[in-house]
């Protein structure tokens, strides 16, 4: 990751200086970088990660539907977790979306490629065309 992150910053490095030359704004590229590449840092911690996952369960122990793994073993390089079954909240996420776009008219929509069968229907402004 520092060899990655090392010619990130040489690329930003130039951005920021070609759009210092061409306007008077700047994108500030390596400035977002460097506060990117701390939280990239601390995720690939995987004692942080266990740490997190531990702060998680005690936050949501109250929910007894809501569970995430549990960490069996970590080092900074390795993490080992339970294996919990059962659904993600992207199915929850995925069906929410396939609600909100039937009210919208549209039959199908299969969320793992993007594809949307329209009914044919045009829609203005929230309202479905007879």
């Amino acid at each position: 990751m520092h060899k990655d992150f090392l010619l990130l910053e040489y690329i930003a490095g130039f951005t920021d200086e070609i759009f210092a030359l061409t306007s008077k704004n700047s994108f500030r590229v390596k400035r977002w970088l460097s506060q990117f590449k701390i939280h990239m840092e601390d995720q690939l911690d995987f004692n942080l990660e266990a740490e997190n996952l531990k702060i998680f369960n005690k936050n949501f122990k109250m929910w007894p539907h809501v569970w995430f793994p549990r960490p069996e073993c970590s080092t900074e390089t390795i993490l080992v977790e339970s294996f919990e079954s059962g659904r993600s909240i992207y199915d929850y996420i995925a069906a929410a979306i396939a609600n909100k776009a039937a009210a919208f008219g549209f039959k199908k929509m299969n969320s793992s490629i993007g594809e949307v069968k329209a009914t044919g229907q045009r829609v203005k402004g929230g309202q479905m065309d007879s």
